[in-house]
């Protein structure tokens, strides 16, 4: 009986365990990061290329407006002409319809929280980009550990309201700092007796196409 209690009582902390799991490695916070970390990264190599402020932000307003104007406006004529809506019952009052395709909320969409994050995180990638370029990428570190940090409070990963998360926002300068670092460290990993790109196993690939964009 007490190995059966035992059993039961294993069972029921794995369970939740493997729930825990799936809810941040797949359908929680940690793919959210990794796609900031990314973007960080690509803006970064955007920039890189030399665009002047206005064309990095009219570049931005391109990219992101269009599609989410969009969404909003499919599940805004969806609930007039069928009642649908998506997640909790949201405001379709033209004005807040107009709220949400500028992506300052982002109620009739939830999942768009995080391109009202990226929204505010422009300005933000500029601000390290520049930072990395004119004083060193080492610069930018204390900031990345005071965001961590802050993702952890509850007041500032719920400061934009709904269901925004500023808790990833460091994500975005963990990936213009890999701009400026990633080819010294692939150079470090094939260096010093490291793998040839040349002649490399398969496990090293990636590495070599990483290396080629950054060349590149």
């Amino acid at each position: 009986m007490e190995s059966l209690r035992g059993l039961a009582a294993v069972s029921v902390v794995a369970y939740h365990a493997f729930g825990r799991s799936i809810d941040t490695n797949v359908t929680g916070l940690a793919p959210v990061v990794l796609f900031f970390v990314l973007s960080g990264f690509v803006l970064a190599r955007s920039l890189a290329r030399g665009p002047t402020i206005a064309e990095f932000f009219r570049h931005r307003v391109f990219r992101l407006f269009p599609a989410g104007i969009a969404a909003v406006l499919l599940l805004t004529a969806l609930h007039a002409q069928f009642g649908f809506y998506h997640g909790f019952p949201p405001d379709f009052s033209a004005f807040n319809v107009l709220l949400n395709a500028l992506m300052l909320k982002h109620d009739i969409n939830g999942p768009m929280w995080s391109m009202t994050v990226e929204c505010l995180a422009t300005p933000v990638i500029l601000a390290t980009f520049w930072i990395c370029q004119r004083f060193g990428w080492q610069r930018v570190l204390p900031a990345i550990v005071i965001l961590f940090g802050l993702s952890f409070v509850g007041q500032f990963t719920h400061l934009l309201g709904g269901f925004s998360n500023l808790g990833p926002l460091y994500a975005f300068l963990v990936g213009v700092v890999l701009h400026f670092t990633g080819k010294r460290f692939v150079e470090a990993l094939t260096s010093n007796g490291g793998p040839s790109l040349q002649s490399s196993p398969p496990q090293f690939s990636r590495i070599a196409v990483f290396k080629n964009k950054l060349d590149g």
